[in-house]
């Protein structure tokens, strides 16, 4: 019982700062693709393909990093160990996080060359994704088949 509960307290701790990183990334890249930027375009530029591509790169890293979380998540079963449970969870994670970060930077890397808002506000809105999809217990709770062992010992760890 205690070896579960510390391996909730370390896999969230540890899950955090790796989160943390992740959107601090993020930020450090959207401050120096603003500063580097001369100006900001509000038009569209006909040979401009990022027009195109970064709004479907979003997208489909949006919906894909539902979807395969969701389908990871789902191979769990309330018979599985802990340790199990919490790995599967963090590689679905994981996977969801980089489908989300990688547009994002396309998105800031597509505004650091051409200098339009649509791009850079779609950074924004997938870096803003990111931070708020941060690790919490309440979510390992709803989204990891737990006993109720699992549960109690997960509301008692942090």
């Amino acid at each position: 019982m205690e070896k579960t509960q510390q391996s909730f307290t370390s896999f969230l701790r540890v899950f955090k700062i790796i989160h943390i990183g992740l959107v601090l990334g993020i930020t450090v890249f959207g401050i120096f693709a603003w500063v580097s930027q001369k100006g900001v375009s509000y038009g569209i530029a006909e040979n401009d393909i990022f027009i195109y591509v970064v709004p479907l790169a979003a997208l489909m890293g949006y919906f894909a990093s539902k979807a395969l979380f969701q389908r990871m998540l789902s191979a769990i079963t309330i018979a599985d160990e802990t340790s199990s449970k919490i790995a599967t969870y963090q590689t679905a994670s994981l996977v969801k996080y980089a489908l989300i970060e990688g547009p994002a930077f396309l998105a800031l890397i597509a505004f650091m060359l051409n200098g339009n808002a649509l791009h850079l506000s779609i950074g924004i809105g997938l870096w803003l994704l990111l931070a708020y999809d941060r690790p919490t217990k309440a979510k390992l709770a709803r989204d990891l088949p737990l006993t109720m062992e699992e549960k109690q010992q997960l509301n008692n760890s942090l």
